[in-house]
């Protein structure tokens, strides 16, 4: 039953009537739809909303959990539980492990020793052998064969490499976790001694700075071996050598050899555990403090 028609009022066709129709029910079944979208997305919110915070939570706790070690906790082995964040090492020893033991007296001390030696022999063949010395023997102090001044550039030169080469070693057995980080003490918090081991440098360090403070290091670890290693090199060579005026000599074969092999294998059998204790420790303190300050 439609509404009556007023006077003037035009009759609308049947095919507009039906249009008017079908729009009006588009419209009702998209509001319907919206609808029941908004009540699908408040039963999701509902249903998972409290799971993604607690997610969300335990993410957070996870993080907080390492924070929150004691800087001195030791683990089970002896170890503390603070390991650097910023680079893969194995957690520092509270002490010297069996590991640590034969890593720096035995890898490096005796290996260094060996190596040492039989490099030095190698190019004390090559110096007083090989050449035609007629006119030129060797002597102990007099130039141009002098093995007083072989044995003080061979202290000085073997101490450098061994610097540079063993902090190379050391670095990458620290990074495959081949070794521990040695922590024996607190960190120095004297400017002096934090300067003396790189503890306050900036990372990464600069390639031509960080090259010349390890040459620096390099020279500073020679100076107590010269002071060591040459006069006794120079008073086993009196003994060795035939007194002439004034000075000694010696034969191309096989004391020149012998003693260079001598020198060189006590300086590495000393000095390279030395150098390796240096980056182990220096380790050991990074590991557990950020400028004398423990990770907490």
């Amino acid at each position: 039953m439609g509404f009556p028609r007023l006077p003037g009022q035009r009759q609308l066709p049947s095919n507009v009537r039906v249009k008017n129709k079908a729009s009006r029910d588009r419209m009702v079944d998209k509001e319907k739809r919206a609808a029941a979208t908004r009540q699908s997305r408040e039963v999701t919110d509902h249903l998972f909303a409290p799971n993604q915070h607690t997610e969300t939570e335990t993410e957070n706790e996870d993080e907080r959990q390492p924070q929150q070690q004691q800087p001195d906790a030791l683990l089970e082995d002896g170890a503390r539980a603070n390991p650097s964040p910023s680079k893969n090492w194995l957690p520092p020893s509270n002490g010297f492990t069996w590991n640590q033991i034969f890593y720096i007296f035995i890898l490096d001390g005796l290996g260094g020793m060996i190596l040492s030696g039989g490099i030095n022999f190698a190019i004390a063949y090559v110096m007083y052998t090989v050449p035609d010395l007629t006119g030129k023997p060797i002597r102990l102090f007099e130039l141009p064969n002098t093995l007083a001044g072989d044995a003080a550039v061979t202290i000085i030169v073997q101490c450098l490499i061994t610097w540079f080469i063993e902090s190379a070693l050391v670095a990458t057995d620290l990074a495959k976790q081949g070794v521990q980080p040695l922590y024996l003490c607190e960190a120095p918090t004297s400017p002096l001694l934090r300067w003396l081991f790189l503890l306050d440098q900036p990372q990464p360090p600069k390639f031509f700075p960080n090259l010349l403070q390890q040459a620096l290091r390099g020279f500073m670890m020679a100076f107590p071996s010269f002071i060591l290693f040459w006069p006794l090199s120079v008073g086993v060579l009196t003994e060795l050598g035939v007194p002439s005026g004034g000075d000694y000599v010696y034969e191309k074969k096989w004391v020149p050899q012998f003693f260079k092999l001598l020198l060189g294998g006590l300086l590495g059998l000393v000095s390279t555990p030395v150098m390796v204790m240096f980056w182990l420790v220096k380790a050991g303190w990074e590991s557990n403090f950020v400028h004398g300050r423990p990770w907490v």
